[in-house]
C-alpha cells in the first residue's frame, strides 16, 4: 500500500492481524500497522486526526540524543534553531570538532571515541550556539523593554523555558531553546525582561506583552505544541 505523505513526512501502511490501528513514530520512519479490515480512506483519516502529535513526537525525538538518553548514531536527526539536520559521525585523526554544512552536522571525533565523547562535543556545540546567539537577542530586547537585565545564564530546565529572579535581576534562558525557532529564544527573552517590570502573569504582564511583542500570541502557541 502506497505511504500516507503529509508536508516534511510520510506515513508508512503495514497490514496486520491487529484489533485497532496503531502509531510508531522515530527519528528516521513514522509508520502505522492497520488491521486487514480497515479501509485506505479510513487510515487516510486516522492519520489526519492525528497529525499534530505525529509532529509533536517527531519534534521531541529530534532533540540532543543525550537529552533522549539514546545513542549518538550517525544519520540521526538533530535540531538547531527550529531547522532538522542529519548527524554525520567521522571517525579520523583530526581535531575533535562539530560543524553544519548545509542540511547536515558533521560530528569528528578520534578513532575508538566513546559515546560519552560525541556527547559532550554535541551538547558543548550547541551550548555555544546559543551562547553566541545571546548577546544580540538580549541587547535588542532590552532597548525594546526598556529594562536591563544584570546577567544571563544557561541551564537545562524541564518545566520552564525561562525564569527571571527579582532579587538578583539575573534571567536563566532553558538550553533547550537552541532547538526552537530564533522567534522562542526571542519571545522568552522578551517575556523574562517584562517580568522586571511586573513579577506576576496578571493583566498588567500581559498589556505590556502586547506593546513590546504584539505576536507573543503566535509564537507561545508553537512553543506549547
Amino acid at each position: 500500500m502506497q505511504p500516507i505523505r503529509f508536508p516534511g513526512f510520510e506515513i508508512e501502511i503495514i497490514r496486520k492481524r491487529i484489533r485497532r490501528i496503531n502509531l510508531h513514530v522515530t527519528p528516521e520512519r513514522v509508520w502505522m500497522s492497520i488491521p486487514y479490515r480497515v479501509s485506505r480512506e479510513s487510515a487516510e483519516q486516522f492519520a489526519r486526526m492525528h497529525q499534530d502529535w505525529i509532529l509533536k513526537q517527531r519534534a521531541q525525538l529530534v532533540r540532543l540524543p543525550a537529552e533522549q538518553g539514546t545513542p549518538v548514531a550517525d544519520g540521526m536527526q538533530l535540531r538547531l534553531w527550529g531547522q532538522t539536520l542529519r548527524l554525520y559521525v567521522v571517525h579520523g585523526d583530526g581535531a575533535p570538532g562539530l560543524r553544519k554544512e548545509a542540511e547536515a552536522l558533521y560530528l569528528t571525533v578520534p578513532q575508538g571515541a566513546g559515546d560519552a565523547q560525541k556527547q559532550a562535543q554535541l551538547h558543548k556545540w550547541f551550548q555555544d550556539e546559543l551562547k553566541q546567539a545571546l548577546p544580540e537577542v538580549c541587547e535588542r530586547w532590552e532597548a525594546v523593554t526598556g529594562r536591563r537585565a544584570s546577567g544571563y545564564y544557561i541551564r537545562d530546565m524541564k518545566t520552564r523555558w525561562g525564569s527571571c529572579s527579582l532579587k538578583t535581576g539575573r534571567i536563566c534562558i532553558n538550553q533547550r531553546l537552541i532547538h526552537e525557532e530564533p522567534a522562542c529564544l526571542d519571545y522568552v527573552i522578551a517575556h523574562e525582561l517584562t517580568h522586571l517590570y511586573v513579577p506576576n502573569h496578571g493583566p498588567g504582564f500581559w498589556r505590556l506583552m502586547d506593546q513590546f511583542y504584539p505576536n507573543w500570541r503566535e509564537i507561545r502557541r508553537k512553543m506549547r505544541k
